[in-house]
């Protein structure tokens, strides 16, 4: 199952329009899973990571939110399978929440109201 996908950059010139260069992609191992709640959001989302049962839980992971025009707009190293999020720095749109640890990458929607 694939959950997300690395990628260089985002692209554009005068004549075409901008597109995304995917450069790899990763599976999560079978179990692990991210959620965010509440979806749409407004002042915080919590972060809820299950991880696979047959790994170990890692002390700590990459969270990082992308917005619409591929810009990492927030970032921070957190642990635990539950964070809550301060975004009230956010714009309103759709953005790209990525939890990174390992060989693993999950990512999901999520919408800022």
């Amino acid at each position: 199952m694939i959950l997300g996908y690395v990628y260089n950059a985002c692209h554009q010139s005068p004549t075409t329009s901008a597109y995304l260069e995917v450069t790899e992609y990763r599976s999560a191992a079978v179990g692990a899973s991210l959620s965010l709640s509440p979806n749409p959001a407004g002042d915080y989302v919590d972060i809820t990571v299950t991880f696979n049962p047959n790994e170990r839980e890692p002390t700590s992971y990459a969270m990082e939110i992308i917005n619409s025009s591929s810009s990492m707009v927030k970032s921070s190293v957190i642990g635990g399978s539950y964070n809550r999020v301060d975004i009230q720095d956010l714009r309103t749109g759709m953005y790209i929440v990525r939890i990174r640890y390992g060989n693993t990458l999950l990512s999901e929607s999520l919408i800022v109201d």
